[in-house]
C-alpha cells in the first residue's frame, strides 16, 4: 500500500517541477533570445542490487531527471535600427563589463554609449576582433566607432 501511494506521490512532485519549467517558459517567451527548457523524466526502478524484484518488476514511480534547452533557431525581426544584431545559427555576442569579465549573450540590442562604444542595455561592451587597413585580424577589443554623440 505504502509503495502504491510512493509512486504517485512521486509522480505528483515531478510533475510540479515539470510545471515550474513550463511556467519559465511561459513567463519568458518575449524576452529577447530566451531559449525555453524542456523537462526529462526517469523511470525509478523496484530491483534491488542483488538482481531480485521486490515487488515483481512494478516500477517505484517517476523521478525528475533534468532540463535541455532548446536551442532552435528562432524567427529573425527586422529593426530600423542598424545597432540591433542577430544570429542567424549559431553563435554568441561576447560582451565585457568595467572590470574585464566577458559574459555571452544572444541578445543583440546595442546602442552607442557617449564614448563610441557599442554596449547593450546593461552598459556592458560588445566584443569584437580589431581588424587593420590590410583587413588582418588582431586582438579581442570592445567595438569602438569614434564620432560624435548626442
Amino acid at each position: 500500500m505504502i509503495a502504491s501511494l510512493y509512486a504517485g506521490i512521486s509522480g505528483l512532485s515531478a510533475n510540479a517541477t515539470a510545471m515550474t519549467v513550463i511556467g519559465d517558459n511561459i513567463a519568458n517567451v518575449n524576452t529577447t533570445a530566451f531559449k525555453g527548457n524542456r523537462s526529462h523524466f526517469a523511470n525509478i526502478l523496484s530491483t534491488s542490487l542483488g538482481g531480485n524484484s521486490a515487488t515483481g518488476n512494478v516500477g517505484r514511480g517517476v523521478e525528475f531527471w533534468g532540463t535541455n534547452a532548446q536551442w532552435t533557431q528562432g524567427s529573425l525581426e527586422n529593426s530600423s535600427n542598424a545597432t540591433v544584431l542577430a544570429f542567424n545559427g549559431k553563435g554568441f555576442f561576447m560582451v565585457q563589463d568595467g572590470s574585464g569579465s566577458n559574459f555571452y549573450t544572444r541578445a543583440g540590442s546595442f546602442t552607442f554609449d557617449k564614448e563610441g562604444y557599442l554596449v547593450n542595455p546593461d552598459w556592458l561592451k560588445l566584443q569584437g576582433y580589431q581588424i587593420d587597413t590590410d583587413g588582418n585580424i588582431g586582438a579581442i577589443e570592445s567595438v569602438y566607432i569614434p564620432g560624435e554623440r548626442i
